[in-house]
């Protein structure tokens, strides 16, 4: 199939995600899954294609998410939480102290709306984050959102570009289609709006920099991420390792000070983060196979030391690629350490991901971001009885999925050493 086909295609079939929130209300997981299915292959077919074609899988890619713009989340209720704490912000109040449920806010929950499963916890987001909410509730309670999709649209739009000049400085512009067609980064951002979309492009810039030289550029930029969301933090060790030693340091510095400067300004505003982020993760559990397996075998124990276990091999990996001076390799691994052994991972988490494996393909990423997803099945009970009642087979799915995966990077590494 020709790579102008495939674009063409894709574009088509991401306009089918607007009926889906209102025709299908007890069928979301399977009309979602169904999408995602149909978007995977067309990102696989432009992949494989023949006449590759940058010009026009950039363009697609930029369209497809210009396309969603106009689209409100229906798999989520994480943009309504993201408003909430920009307007408690804006409000004069500290929504790491104050959860929702707080008798002060009680003027602000008859304007602003919040999710019935948040009034009893304070914000989990770092202050990065929060300033991000503040611009977006702004614009008010009618045009938060709007603005909203606006800046999850333009992050992920610039990640993309970015992500093209990285590859076509590494020769690598084959692989384009994996960032622009990726089903997970352009649902994500277009149905979910998910904050991580910031946290892709923290780390797409802090690889682009790294492949300048730019060392403390690229630890600013992981910085920035970091005030986003934690994740990126775990990419500096291997990227550092990947540098000469002075440059090393330049880009932890870089890392340190931007990171620093942003909870300094947080707390001269008189905000108090980390919040309740050990609250969330204490009774929240999704989308994790190891989790699952070490708590279900042992309880929190095997939780605590299946996690240590599983995360102290994956972060070994992740040292001794890097000291072979395999970067985009080293970073999966640095990433997928946190989110291989925590009890909570859901789809949008693996945004970063999704970017690192265009930049260095690998089978196991790129099968783990394409099953992930299957977990949104939990929409179809949710939206026809309100429970949240997760099945165990996606987590059976993943867990082979890491096995071909693994099996097949192995096979390929054997064939080119």
């Amino acid at each position: 199939m020709s790579q102008r086909r495939a674009c063409l295609g894709f574009l088509a079939t991401c306009v089918l995600a607007y009926p889906i929130g209102v025709f299908a209300p007890t069928a979301q997981g399977t009309a979602y899954l169904l999408l995602h299915g149909m978007l995977a292959g067309w990102m696989l077919a432009s992949w494989w294609g023949r006449d590759p074609d940058s010009n026009w899988v950039l363009g697609a890619g930029v369209l497809a998410r210009l396309v969603l713009v106009g689209l409100a989340p229906f798999t989520t209720h994480d943009v309504d939480r993201y408003l909430w704490d920009g307007a408690v912000a804006l409000a004069g109040y500290d929504p790491y102290l104050l959860p929702p449920a707080a008798p002060v806010l009680a003027d602000l929950r008859a304007v602003w709306p919040t999710s019935a499963a948040h009034v009893q916890f304070t914000t989990i987001y770092p202050p990065g984050a929060l300033g991000l909410f503040v611009v977006a509730a702004s614009a008010g309670v009618e045009w938060a959102p709007v603005a909203w999709k606006l800046l999850v649209t333009g992050a992920s739009i610039t990640t993309l570009l970015l992500a093209a000049t990285l590859l076509r400085r590494r020769g690598a512009s084959r692989h384009l289609p994996l960032v622009a067609f990726s089903p997970l980064l352009v649902l994500e951002t277009g149905i979910g709006a998910h904050l991580d979309a910031f946290s892709a492009l923290a780390l797409v810039a802090a690889l682009w920099a790294t492949e300048l030289r730019w060392a403390f550029a690229a630890g600013a930029a992981l910085g920035a991420g970091i005030l986003a969301k934690f994740l990126p933090a775990i990419a500096a060790v291997p990227l550092a390792l990947t540098l000469g030693r002075r440059q090393a340091l330049s880009l932890l510095g870089g890392a340190a000070v931007v990171t620093a400067v942003g909870y300094a300004v947080a707390g001269w505003c008189g905000l108090w983060p980390l919040g309740g982020l050990r609250a969330f993760f204490a009774y929240a559990r999704f989308g994790s196979p190891l989790a699952a397996l070490f708590e279900g075998t042992a309880g929190q124990t095997g939780l605590l030391l299946g996690g240590v276990v599983a995360g102290a091999a994956l972060l070994a990996a992740s040292i001794r690629t890097a000291l072979r001076g395999a970067r985009g390799d080293a970073v999966q691994y640095a990433l997928a350490v946190p989110l291989a052994v925590s009890p909570v991972v859901y789809p949008w988490y693996l945004m970063p991901l999704a970017v690192c494996t265009a930049v260095s393909p690998s089978a196991m990423v790129l099968i783990w971001t394409l099953t992930l997803p299957l977990t949104y099945e939990v929409l179809n009970e949710l939206g026809a009885s309100g429970r949240w009642t997760p099945a165990r087979w996606p987590l059976v799915v993943i867990a082979l999925g890491w096995i071909v995966g693994a099996a097949v990077d192995r096979a390929r590494s054997r064939r080119t050493t």
